[in-house]
């Protein structure tokens, strides 16, 4: 590589760097229970104009796309989850009204800023579990049942 070339190896990298796209998932791990409406969090950053994505990882497989978003206000849905590109608060927050177990996974944000390095930049990815409704609280393995719950609220010598 003569200097030329490195010249212009370092300024695509500051330029890269300049232009760079994040996509900021603030939950690590969500969990809830069925039936719970879910919100995960996502906000990007891009110099042009991203397409924005939602990817879904379930235990075993490979990474899946959920669905996409090309334009401000599009929003995305498949399988009962949806998202709204929001270009005003750079947000598409991935949304269900009614989670069930299967959907335990991890979920990841993306974007590809087809404006600048058409690469596609991904979140840290939340961990969704979904607690099934018959292993709620009452209904764990062990767990006393309602009359020995009621025993429990006794106070001593009643």
């Amino acid at each position: 590589m003569d200097s030329s070339q490195g010249l212009l190896a370092v300024m695509l990298l500051i330029l890269t760097r300049a232009h760079g796209d994040s996509v900021t998932q603030t939950q690590g791990q969500v969990v809830l229970s069925e039936k719970d409406i879910l919100t995960i969090h996502c906000n990007y950053s891009a110099a042009g104009y991203p397409a924005l994505f939602w990817y879904v990882q379930y235990p075993g497989e490979g990474l899946q796309l959920l669905f996409r978003a090309s334009k401000a206000n599009e929003k995305g849905s498949s399988r009962g989850f949806e998202a709204t590109y929001d270009k005003e608060t750079t947000s598409f927050h991935l949304q269900k009204a009614s989670v069930q177990a299967s959907d335990s996974a991890v979920y990841y944000c993306a974007l590809r800023d087809y404006g600048a390095n058409n690469k596609l930049t991904f979140g840290k990815g939340t961990t969704l579990s979904v607690i099934p409704a018959d292993l709620t609280a009452g209904n764990l393995p062990g767990s006393p049942n309602r009359e020995e719950r009621g025993l429990w609220d006794q106070k001593p010598g009643s």
